[in-house]
């Protein structure tokens, strides 16, 4: 049996909204992983910017490199999704979800497949996410789910990188990078296509968590994230899919008392949120919050109609 034979197959799949320049650097970051059984496959969400075409003269001539191209944009759940599908279909054992505006340490996958592999009741494996650029700073190392408040905060935020080491258990990971198991897909099923970006990751974590499967962080599986580039931190997307997205989160997956709480202090905060954009001048994040709370309430889901969005 041969190396490759006897370490599972995985498929890493980088998705890709008219951002051509990050998925080249991604994708070359993913093809210096030292991890000897991967494939990668491209999901383009419906590009306009020459990104198919971009791919394929930079690595159309590496054999571990697929292409799935989407009609249309379908949000980071359908998108990814899609590359999911393929790489069931395909065999694999393994699916890495990526985001494109990510950059991988050679060994990140190893290490992730390594910590999978050390327990048949892990279903989901993420690494620590760091700032693309400030490069030694945490942004992310999963997150600890408080169901009173419906609140995920990020583990290890703002910590150097040498603070954190070893394997720890957490309740939810970023789909900016997820190591799925296949038999946790075919459990539990894709990422809700409703929510089409923002909290599907969550949702999806709660959902593999609820099923009874682990989820861990190794912490030193590094991955550099530019973080807001899909949509950024601030704009009006962000905050609609932002609303609608944790509303029906908090609806469909909690019990009564805690959804209670967790939807009075959404109602609560909004407030000191309006105050803060009111003075910073952007009324146009209230627009939005107020669009995604009608939108959830009126069943609206999927992506945002009322404008071209994301």
């Amino acid at each position: 049996m041969t190396s490759m034979e006897a370490k599972p197959l995985v498929y890493v799949i980088v998705l890709n909204y008219n951002d051509k320049l990050c998925s080249l650097e991604c994708i070359e970051s993913v093809l210096q992983i030292d991890y000897c059984n991967f494939q990668v496959v491209f999901v383009d969400n419906g590009s306009t910017d020459g990104s198919v075409i971009a791919i394929r003269e930079r690595f159309g001539a590496d054999v571990r490199l697929h292409v799935v191209e989407n009609r249309e944009n379908l949000g980071i759940a359908g998108g990814n999704n899609a590359g999911i599908r393929y790489a069931l279909k395909q065999g694999a054992d393994y699916i890495m979800i990526l985001s494109n505006d990510t950059k991988v340490s050679p060994d990140s996958l190893r290490r992730m497949v390594d910590t999978a592999q050390s327990d048949s009741r892990i279903g989901l494996v993420g690494g620590k996410i760091l700032y693309y650029n400030e490069p030694d700073v945490v942004w992310f190392a999963g997150a600890k789910f408080d169901p009173w408040l419906a609140r995920a905060p990020h583990i290890g935020v703002n910590q150097l990188d040498n603070m954190l080491s070893g394997v720890w258990d957490v309740d939810m990971l970023m789909g900016c990078a997820m190591l799925i198991k296949r038999e946790v897909v075919e459990q539990v099923g894709l990422f809700d296509e409703r929510y089409f970006f923002q909290n599907e990751d969550l949702e999806f974590s709660y959902r593999v968590r609820k099923a009874g499967w682990k989820i861990k962080v190794n912490m030193d599986a590094r991955i550099w994230h530019k973080i807001g580039r899909t949509i950024g931190t601030e704009s009006y997307d962000r905050w609609y899919y932002a609303t609608r997205n944790r509303l029906l989160f908090i609806e469909e997956n909690l019990p009564p008392i805690q959804r209670l709480t967790a939807k009075i202090f959404f109602a609560l905060t909004r407030p000191l949120k309006f105050i803060e954009w009111i003075v910073r001048g952007r009324l146009d994040l209230i627009q939005a919050t107020l669009e995604g709370w009608n939108d959830y309430r009126h069943r609206r889901f999927g992506r945002r109609l009322s404008i071209k969005g994301l």
